[in-house]
């Protein structure tokens, strides 16, 4: 697993233990919501001034987050993963399908 994988399975695993939203832990932190987001999708990587911010916010020391991270950081899922089911789209009764536009 690669670290920044890793960072973000600890974060969002952790955000969630806090039972925190990503906009809380933003707000606490002093961070934008969308940066918690990047950084939990591994699309962003935190610099050392965010580590204290979100060790901060989530009331531990930043270099915890960085040992979690190198123990292998577990994805954390809560609850069952959802169903997902493919088929026809059920149509209300008497209205036909939309036929393709033509061109």
């Amino acid at each position: 697993m690669k670290v920044l994988d890793a960072f973000a399975n600890v974060l969002r695993s952790m955000r969630l233990d806090a039972d925190m939203t990503q906009a809380e832990l933003a707000a606490l932190a002093g961070l934008h919501p969308n940066f918690i987001s990047r950084l939990e999708l591994a699309s962003a990587q935190p610099t050392l001034e965010t580590l204290f911010a979100l060790g901060r916010a989530l009331g531990c020391p930043p270099q915890l987050l960085v040992e979690k991270t190198f123990e292998g950081g577990t994805t954390y899922r809560r609850g069952p993963r959802p169903k997902i089911t493919t088929g026809a789209v059920k149509r209300k009764p008497g209205r036909p399908p939309k036929a393709p536009a033509a061109h």
